[in-house]
């Protein structure tokens, strides 16, 4: 039996509060490849991915603003499905608006759970929605980048975040904790490495997201973008569900190709 299997509860799901921290965790069983027809997707998209059983992936999801984790739960199910671990978090709303300076109290919570659940030895996976979810990846990266101890983040999935009209609101939220002594392009070019493999889930080719992405391209952030036509904000996968599960798992599967070809990658700088 796996060391995942044998911490599961009954159903595989946890629920957590942490200090007001409230966070769920799922550890799966995989379900021999039927993963694809419970989520109503074809057999194309119904990837096996491979991996070491004692170091599975990790899928962390940060939810977009007022979020229900019912909503949530059908993104991470993609992933249980296919016997990966996930973790799921919502910033709430008035910490997001309000509360901005919570949020880097929240981010060293968050980092301290991969510690403490030891998934900085498992390969990490980012999937985040909107600006509630870049917001909240920012402060956990800026916890990842102040600790000594390295986290194997191997990929990034940003389903319709940021964008630049709303990029500046997110500076506004950072500067008002870490201090305005920061530059705005300090601060673009700071949230995401040039080590990582990113994928961008647009609704539009013309949008102010495309234009974030295209910039951490020209960065030389290795850039997957995907344009999922008349669809509305953080609706691809209800709009589009097959393609959205197939894009999503290939990337995941792609990434940890390289990641069992070239070893554990180091600590994001």
């Amino acid at each position: 039996m796996s060391k995942y299997q044998q911490i599961s509860t009954q159903d595989g799901q946890n629920q957590h509060q942490d200090d007001s921290l409230e966070y769920f965790i799922r550890f799966p069983t995989p379900k021999n490849g039927n993963g694809a027809e419970q989520n109503g997707t074809s057999s194309e998209a119904d990837y096996v991915f491979i991996h070491n059983e004692n170091t599975v992936p990790i899928v962390l999801l940060l939810g977009w603003a007022g979020c229900q984790d019912k909503y949530l739960m059908k993104y991470s199910k993609i992933y249980e499905d296919r016997g990966l671990i996930t973790v799921r978090y919502t910033a709430p709303v008035e910490n997001l608006f309000w509360k901005r300076s919570s949020l880097k109290v929240i981010g060293e919570k968050i980092l301290k759970l991969i510690y403490d659940m030891n998934f900085d030895a498992h390969p990490l996976f980012f999937h985040i929605f909107s600006n509630g979810g870049a917001y909240m990846y920012q402060h956990i990266n800026f916890a990842m980048r102040r600790s000594p101890r390295p986290v194997q983040v191997q990929g990034m999935i940003f389903d319709s975040a940021p964008g630049e009209r709303r990029f500046s609101s997110l500076y506004g939220a950072i500067s008002a904790i870490y201090g305005r002594h920061r530059s705005f392009s300090w601060l673009v070019s700071f949230l995401i490495s040039a080590t990582l493999t990113v994928m961008w889930l647009l609704e539009d080719f013309a949008s102010d997201i495309e234009c974030f992405a295209d910039y951490r391209q020209s960065k030389g952030v290795f850039v997957k973008k995907i344009c999922f036509e008349k669809s509305e904000h953080v609706k691809h996968f209800i709009m589009h569900p097959q393609h959205y599960v197939k894009c999503v798992c290939r990337f995941i599967s792609d990434c940890l190709a390289s990641y069992q070809a070239s070893g554990p990658s180091t600590k994001i700088d």
